[in-house]
């Protein structure tokens, strides 16, 4: 069963996207956590460039080391 999880930004490591099988129509958001552990979203019928964008949305900036 699905559950909601609320994630601090602070602790999330990477967001990614991904594509159930082999079509572009589909695809899903995982975020993976500092921790190590790792949460996949639903699969989203809007297509690819849209979890392109919402991955891109997601994101933390990330900072210049010196």
């Amino acid at each position: 069963m699905a559950k909601n999880v609320m994630v601090p930004r602070e602790a999330i490591d990477t967001v990614l996207f991904g594509l159930p099988g082999k079509s572009n129509r589909q695809c899903y958001i995982k975020i993976q956590l500092k921790s190590g552990e790792s949460y996949r979203s639903v699969t989203f019928d809007s297509g690819l460039e849209a979890c392109k964008q919402l991955r891109r949305d997601l994101n933390l900036p990330r900072k210049e080391i010196p």
